[in-house]
C-alpha cells in the first residue's frame, strides 16, 4: 500500500500546530515564556556526542546521548532510558565487550576508545544511523527547539520516518542544502540514506526518502 506523502504530511502538521497551541496557552495561563533560554543552547546535542550508543539488530536505535541517560548511583557504566524502558551499558575494551556482544542490549561505546575501532566495521550501519539521529536532532534544535518535535521513539523505523518527514516539512531547504549541513558533521547523507533503505528495507521509509530527494 503506497502512502500518501501530502495527507501524511499535513496530519503530521497538524497534530504539531495542535500542541504548541496548547503550549502556548498553558505558557500564558502560568505567566511563562515560550521561548526556551539562551542556556539551552550553549550545550548542543551533537557537540557533546562522546559516544555512540548501538543495538545489535535494527529492530531499535537509542534517540539519546549517554549524558542525557538517567544515571544509576550504583553502577558509572550502566545508565537507563526511560523513553525505551532498556538499561545502557558502557564498554570500553574487549574483555568487556566480549561478556556483552552476544545480548541484544544497548551498548555505549566511547569515540576515542580502541573498542570502537574495532567494532566499526561490523557496526557501520548501526553507527551511521546513531549519528544519523543525533545529527539531526542537532539540526531540529538549531532551528528552534520544541520539546514535542525532538525524537519520543526507539523503534528504527519511527524514528527514522520522524525525521525524514522533518526534512520534508521544511520544504524550502533542497535536499542539496541537507547534505551540506550533514556534511559539517562529517556525514554524508545520500550514503546513509541508501543504508538505512538496504537494512531497514521498508516501502514508506523508500517512498519518503524518494520524496526528500525531490525537493
Amino acid at each position: 500500500m503506497r502512502i500518501k506523502i501530502d495527507e501524511y504530511l499535513a496530519e503530521i502538521e497538524e497534530h504539531e500546530q495542535m500542541l504548541e497551541q496548547k503550549a502556548i496557552k498553558y505558557s500564558r495561563a502560568r505567566g511563562f515564556s515560550t521561548k526556551m533560554p539562551k542556556s539551552f543552547f550553549e550545550y548542543p546535542i551533537y557537540k557533546a556526542l562522546n559516544d555512540i550508543i548501538i543495538y545489535k539488530d535494527n529492530t531499535k536505535v537509542m534517540p539519546r546521548r549517554w549524558d542525557e541517560l538517567e544515571i544509576d548511583f550504583e553502577d558509572n557504566f550502566l545508565r537507563t532510558s526511560r523513553l525505551c524502558k532498556e538499561k545502557v551499558y558502557k564498554v570500553s575494551n574487549i574483555h568487556n565487550y566480549d561478556k556483552i556482544k552476544n545480548k541484544n542490549v544497548f551498548i555505549a561505546v566511547p569515540l576515542n576508545s580502541m573498542l570502537f575501532k574495532n567494532i566499526y566495521n561490523e557496526f557501520k550501519e548501526q553507527i551511521d544511523i546513531f549519528r544519523f539521529v543525533q545529527i539531526s536532532r542537532r539540526l531540529i534544535q538549531g532551528s528552534g527547539y520544541k520539546d514535542h518535535q525532538d525524537i519520543h521513539n526507539c523503534n528504527t523505523k519511527k524514528v527514522i520516518q520522524s525525521i525524514l518527514s522533518m526534512l520534508i516539512s521544511r520544504s524550502w531547504i533542497d535536499y542539496q542544502s541537507w547534505i551540506a549541513e550533514y556534511q559539517k558533521f562529517d556525514l554524508d547523507l545520500d550514503e546513509v540514506l541508501s543504508n538505512i533503505v538496504r537494512y531497514i528495507g521498508d516501502k514508506e521509509l523508500l517512498e519518503l526518502i524518494a520524496h526528500l530527494k525531490t525537493l
